[in-house]
């Protein structure tokens, strides 16, 4: 299931998550990016904007997005682990 799609380009959340890690500081900083991520990551290429201006940081949003639903599911599956 894609996450991100800017009609050309679709991220799942494995990719997105490897992207991040392995090219932008996650594991290590990569010196060369993939074209696809970094149209996502530093171009705006979903064209999201708010007051007319690019808003950036769409990764990291959907990156944190995809922790929080990860663990509602464990704490609503497993609850004892949350207390």
């Amino acid at each position: 299931m894609n996450v991100l799609s800017d009609g050309n380009i679709k991220f799942n959340r494995r990719t997105l998550i490897l992207s991040l890690a392995d090219q932008d500081g996650g594991a290590h900083v990569d010196p060369t990016l993939d074209e696809a991520y970094v149209n996502l990551s530093r171009n705006n290429s979903l064209n999201v904007f708010h007051e007319y201006k690019p808003v950036k940081g769409v990764v990291l949003a959907s990156v944190r997005q995809i922790a929080f639903d990860i663990t509602r599911t464990l704490k609503d599956k497993y609850p004892l682990c949350f207390q």
